[in-house]
């Protein structure tokens, strides 16, 4: 069967990256992907600050749209969530750098599939250092070499080359779905879409051996 390549941008406290997960997962069924797992910081530490009454509104407006995001969640993607009761603005760069340690490690998959059910479904801060460990271990990997690796470098410049990447392309949310470095479908857009997309690379003969 021929392989499509699909490179995805997300963010871990991105409730639709979550969302797009699922619904790629679904199109993996009937055919065959190659995933590129990318970083993507919604909430970069170098942003300069919101200002308060922006801040504000944001959190607000998250606030209130809860019970839509976990109908969509539901409904959508057959994917139950929860928004996490933990303060706003996670610093998730730590979490991108642990996803490309365990992808050295040899568990990369596990470990990005975790991360999202440690925040959307049990509510754990993945910003700090000691749950993403407890995440490593979980998946099967050395809680210590996990540790240790994290500080390596060449871990932190693959995401920031990530980022910079997708900042010089314009990029501007998460999820981003780039099929066959041709097409790129932003949003957690239904299955329906995700498969015409698919099967118009398919058609154009963008997909290898």
């Amino acid at each position: 069967m021929p392989t499509l390549s699909v490179a995805v941008f997300s963010d871990y406290v991105c409730p639709w990256c979550y969302m797009g997960l699922a619904g790629l997962d679904t199109i993996a069924g009937t055919h065959a992907l190659s995933v590129s797992r990318c970083a993507y910081e919604l909430r970069p530490r170098e942003a300069p600050p919101r200002d308060p009454a922006q801040e504000a509104a944001l959190r607000a407006k998250i606030r209130s749209s809860r019970t839509m995001v976990e109908e969509a969640a539901r409904d959508r993607f057959g994917l139950e969530m929860h928004h996490p009761d933990l303060d706003f603005g996670i610093d998730t760069r730590l979490a991108h750098v642990g996803a490309r340690v365990a992808d050295a490690l040899g568990a990369g998959e596990a470990y990005h599939r975790a991360v999202f059910a440690a925040y959307w479904q049990q509510g754990r801060n993945i910003g700090e250092r000691a749950i993403l460990c407890e995440i490593a271990g979980e998946v099967g990997l050395d809680a210590a070499a996990f540790d240790s690796a994290l500080d390596q470098p060449e871990h932190l410049e693959a995401v920031l080359s990530d980022e910079t990447w997708a900042q010089n392309q314009g990029l501007g949310g998460v999820p981003a779905f780039i099929f066959a470095n041709r097409y790129l479908v932003s949003g957690a857009q239904p299955v329906a879409v995700l498969r015409q997309v698919v099967e118009r690379c398919l058609a154009e003969g963008l997909a290898t051996d």
